[in-house]
This record gives C-alpha cells, structure tokens and sequence, in this order.
C-alpha cells in the first residue's frame, strides 16, 4: 500500500480531473415531471393470487428484507433494486408506489441512450 502511495502521490498532477461539482447536494430522485419525489418507504407489493409461496424472491433478496415464511411481507430495508419483481415466476411482486414509478419512467425516458465509460484513477 505503501508503494502505491507513492506513486500515486508522485503521478496524481498527471490524471485527468474528475467531472462534477464536489460541493454539489447528493443525489436528488426526479418525477417524469422534474420536480423531486421522495419513496424512501416504497417496498414491493405481492399479489396473494398470484403468488404460490415459493419464496423466490426471499431467498434472492439482497438485502433479506422478504418474510421468507410470507413473502407478502417485507418487513426490513427495500433498496428497490427490483430484483424480486424480475425474478418471481408467477409475476406476482410489483411497486405500486406513485413516487417510485414515476421515478423509473424518467429514468426510463431520459436514460436510454448508451454512454461510454469513464474511468477515474
């Protein structure tokens, strides 16, 4: 690490600076109409008919949130990654919240076009 750090330190006037401003608010979640939506509390909602207990999408949650014995339940933290609406066979997970969904249709609308990557060192 050492090692590293001297190099680092030695060659750090020669990398490109990063874009952005440092002093800028964190990230602000928008609407489809630009103002800002708040959906902190959003968490997936199961539909009891179509749901056959399989507990897919519990097993696979990444944050664990899922009632493994109920998974209409999701009592712990849901980071919306949506992994258990892709992943339950029976489409029986979905959000409802309005906040949260006309989040993702900006995203879905502003958000299409493939970027190059970018590297920072």
């Amino acid at each position: 690490m050492a090692k590293f750090l001297k190099i680092y330190k030695a060659t750090r006037h020669f990398l490109p600076p990063i874009p952005g401003d440092p002093n800028a608010p964190y990230y602000i979640p928008k609407g489809i109409d630009g103002k800002p939506v708040n959906f902190l509390k959003a968490k997936p909602v199961t539909d009891t008919k179509l749901c056959n207990q399989c507990g897919l999408c519990a097993i696979s949650c990444p944050m664990q949130s899922i009632d493994l014995q109920d998974p209409s339940q999701v009592p712990g933290i849901c980071i919306k990654c949506q992994h258990c609406i892709q992943i339950c066979p029976e489409h029986a997970k979905y959000f409802n919240d309005p906040d949260f969904l006309s989040h993702v249709q900006m995203l879905e609308t502003n958000y299409t076009q493939l970027k190059k990557n970018q590297f920072f060192f």
